[in-house]
């Protein structure tokens, strides 16, 4: 009987057969890293693309647009922002533009016109340019338009907002240039808002929320003709961004440069340097349209919390649209000072002017766009058509007469019980609040040694406060506590009840016609004020 040899290739010689067995070796080493790069695309497409991937632990750091470059810089920061399994709504939208990459809510897609129509006879127009700081990421009632109609400026003067959220300063000057014609024949006064943080920045960007527009320097001069912008579905699909391309090779392609603190610093010098070309030629071009119409320009620098309290954090930014504006002679409204002046006088912190509700991020909230406006308001005097005494008495005018601040939930004064009590406006629905209809919700937190106060001054200006009242359900804490209530119109006892835990909400309607100020104590219902903490839910002032 015949048996088969141990090795299937004695037969062969020697160096062939070596030659054999490092062929097979590398193709199998070829093979495995094939595999391995194949694994590595998938799970960095779950990661991104896929809910599921999103909430995997392994998967869930690689979703972060940060680990994809950096969002002043990058448009790969973005892609993953906008268009990973999150954003992925964003692959459609309904106001998409070939020439500005998305319109503001408030600008009809077909005529460029604002919605608002045609500009009432006999004020001094503004229009008003930004990005979402000049939109506004609060209730429309709660923006520049509405505050300048709640003004003493509001017989003299009328705003249309065209604002819109993510713009940089080339949507902006876009955006100017194809809507301004419709209203020089009022001749009105042109104000652009630029966000000091970022609006720079994104005009170096192809995407942010959405594809944008890409505008080009030709000898340092600002080129008129602009490609048109793929809508997102087109932009997707396109291949280089992300869609079909690689994204192991775009993660490494960041990752791996970017543990190099030379090569960071190199990438920022040069972008930089971008960047500061393109602002320069891009406040140039916007001076030069608005003057070729014979108009006033007025820029606005607006700021993020961080370049508020220290002018360096911005860098490069302020100082460069600072000495353009000079160099160019378009004054330029740095309302800092100002601000801070102001947040001192209502006794408030200026971080108290951001946020407040998860959609408004590093935003303004209503009492920090009612602080700005105060200021604003004032600075844009010179500029109004308005008779020098008129215009005198409206700067002289104290804060509160010159913006008469109709009562809102969320512009308190608080005094608190102590250590332990804490007052706070919630948004948003969330456990224990399910519901959306149950946001926003206002808590009181009560300490054991005396009662929290929370007073509203109403000027007047309100009928009537509307609330539902409920204990907030602690799970380690007694729910059976018992909170009392009392309500005072100018000092006056009008309402007084008690919450007890564990309950269904109860309804509130407080009584404030003719009142000035509101003021609502909270106490323990002497029962203790161990886990008591009051919740005002969807409380709105008639």
């Amino acid at each position: 009987m015949s048996t088969l040899p141990l090795d299937p290739l004695s037969h062969i010689a020697p160096k062939t057969r070596i030659r054999l067995t490092w062929r097979k070796r590398l193709a199998v080493a070829l093979g495995s890293l094939a595999a391995t790069l194949v694994a590595a695309e998938v799970c960095l497409r779950c990661a991104v693309f896929t809910t599921w991937g999103r909430a995997t632990p392994g998967l869930a750091r690689l979703s972060r647009p940060g680990q994809w470059g950096d969002f002043r810089f990058d448009d790969n920061y973005w892609i993953v922002h906008a268009f990973g399994a999150e954003g992925s709504a964003r692959r459609e939208t309904t106001n998409h533009h070939a020439v500005l990459g998305w319109l503001p809510g408030a600008v009809d897609g077909v005529r460029l016109r604002h919605v608002e129509g045609d500009l009432p006879p006999g004020k001094h127009p503004i229009l008003m340019f930004g990005d979402s700081y000049t939109e506004c990421m609060t209730a429309p009632e709660e923006c520049w338009q509405e505050l300048m109609r709640l003004s003493l400026l509001s017989p003299h003067v009328s705003l249309l907002n065209f604002g819109a959220r993510g713009y940089g300063v080339d949507q902006m000057l876009l955006l100017l240039d194809r809507t301004i014609d419709q209203y020089t024949d009022k001749k009105p006064l042109v104000v652009v808002a630029i966000m000091i943080d970022d609006d720079f920045d994104r005009a170096m960007l192809r995407v942010a929320a959405f594809p944008r527009p890409q505008m080009k320097l030709v000898n340092g001069s600002i080129d008129p003709h602009v490609e048109p912008v793929p809508s997102p579905a087109q932009f997707f699909a396109g291949g280089g961004p992300l869609g079909r391309s690689s994204l192991l090779a775009a993660w490494l392609g960041y990752q791996v440069p970017n543990q190099f603190k030379s090569w960071r610093a190199r990438r920022q010098r040069q972008r930089d340097s971008e960047s500061q070309a393109m602002a320069t030629a891009l406040v140039e071009r916007l001076a030069a349209v608005v003057a070729d119409r014979q108009l006033q320009l007025v820029l606005v620098l607006f700021h993020d919390y961080p370049s508020l309290m220290d002018p360096a954090s911005s860098g490069w930014r302020e100082p460069l649209l600072i000495a353009q504006a000079q160099r160019l002679g378009v004054p330029c409204l740095v309302l800092r000072e100002g601000i801070l002046d102001e947040c001192k006088r209502r006794g408030i912190d200026p971080f108290e002017m951001y946020g407040g509700a998860p959609e408004l991020l590093a935003h303004w909230n209503a009492r920090g766009n009612q602080v700005v406006f105060t200021v604003l308001g004032k600075a844009l005097l010179p500029y109004l058509r308005l008779d020098p005494d008129t215009a005198q008495a409206f700067a002289s005018a104290p804060a509160d007469d010159f913006l008469p601040r109709s009562a809102r939930i969320d512009d308190y004064r608080g005094t608190l019980g102590g250590s332990e009590a804490l007052v706070r406006v919630h948004s948003g629905s969330f456990e224990p609040f399910p519901d959306p209809a149950d946001a926003p919700r206002f808590v009181v937190r009560i300490d054991a040694n005396g009662p929290t106060a929370i007073h509203w001054k109403l000027a007047g200006t309100t009928r009537a406060l509307r609330a539902r009242a409920q204990t907030y359900p602690f799970e380690d804490a007694p729910r059976n506590g018992v909170i009392g209530l009392e309500f005072l119109v100018d000092g006056r006892s009008v309402l007084r009840t008690t919450v007890r835990g564990g309950e269904p909400a109860i309804s509130l309607q407080v009584d404030t016609r003719g009142g000035q100020e509101l003021s609502l104590m909270v106490d323990d219902g002497g029962d203790g004020a161990v886990g008591d903490a009051l919740v005002l839910l969807r409380p709105e002032f008639e």
